[in-house]
């Protein structure tokens, strides 16, 4: 900042200007001493000039990181002319961050919309195959995935927000799990899967809906990717385990299947995944406080772990 900006035009022209001054003692006098007393002289009113510049930016940087420019209007022109491009800068990016926010509600708004709506012809469907009679599960299957996927854009939407509706409170474990499981049951029956549950008597703090949501989705991959075999959920020393039968997750996939759109080998075998549900799971867990591992071998199956800290877990007697 300040005349320190243009240094080294600076010293170009005291290098220039010290050349001319030291000739013309010189030239004057005809005496090299008084020509380098001179110069000496002309040195130091420039380094006191440039210390004096220093001193003042510095203790200026200071004021800025310390407390913002507020309505702080520099000190001669140049400080004056940067001061003013500095608050056209901070006022330019917070109407850009207020538009992006705007947009971005404006979005949110439309997805909403456009969930409700989607829904009245998936109701019509369902409601259509009842009084068809018709007894075939697929139709229905195939509305209980579109209403997955819907959910799924709903929740990353809220993800992205600022205000996502997290409220924690002590509930017990197994609630938001056996709601996920009837949510399932018919999935898992179609498929001859069988689900084995045994929890003891605990509570967490935690929030029941994005609870919810986070085994929703770990059922849903499980019905996706087991043929056969089925579910164990436990929780040992604050750990929530889910063992499952399926096809696997290869070595190579593992760290990466919790990024965003990543889907996999198995998810390009089967032709099944979206690249979203594992990434939003993450996210759910790292806002709920949790740990979420993933340990997997291809051909035997999966375990995924929610780690629960100590202080948000208590076990009922």
């Amino acid at each position: 900042m300040g005349p320190l900006k243009n240094k080294d035009s600076l010293l170009v022209l005291w290098g220039l200007t010290g050349i001319f001054f030291f000739s013309y003692i010189y030239v004057q006098s005809g005496r090299l001493a008084d020509s380098f007393y001179g110069l000496g002289i002309y040195s130091l009113s420039w380094g006191g000039y440039f210390f004096y510049a220093y001193q003042r930016d510095k203790k200026l940087a200071e004021k800025i990181r310390q407390e913002g420019l507020g309505d702080y209007a520099g000190q001669g022109l140049l400080e004056e002319a940067l001061v003013e491009e500095i608050h056209k800068a901070e006022k330019r990016n917070l109407d850009q961050e207020n538009q992006f926010l705007q947009d971005r509600e404006k979005r949110a708004n439309y997805l909403l919309r456009w969930s409700h709506q989607i829904k009245i012809p998936m109701t019509a469907i369902l409601a259509w195959l009842d009084a068809q009679g018709i007894q075939d599960k697929n139709p229905r299957f195939q509305v209980f995935k579109i209403q997955e996927y819907i959910d799924h854009i709903l929740s990353y939407q809220r993800l992205q927000g600022r205000d996502t509706d997290y409220v924690f409170q002590w509930l017990p474990l197994k609630d938001p799990l056996q709601k996920a499981l009837r949510t399932y049951a018919a999935l898992f029956i179609h498929k001859g899967l069988r689900v084995q549950m045994d929890l003891p008597e605990v509570e967490v703090l935690s929030d029941a809906k994005w609870l919810l949501f986070f085994t929703k989705q770990w059922l849903s991959n499980v019905v996706k990717y087991t043929q056969t075999g089925g579910l164990t959920i436990s929780f040992q020393e604050g750990k929530l385990i889910f063992q499952d039968t399926g096809i696997g997750i290869a070595p190579e996939d593992l760290p990466r299947v919790t990024d965003m759109g990543y889907t996999g080998f198995s998810g390009r075998k089967f032709d099944q995944s979206t690249g979203i549900g594992l990434y939003l799971m993450k996210e759910v867990a790292e806002n709920l406080n949790l740990v979420m591992t993933l340990e997997s071998q291809v051909g035997q199956g999966t375990r995924l772990t929610l780690s629960f800290p100590k202080q948000a877990y208590k076990m009922s007697h």
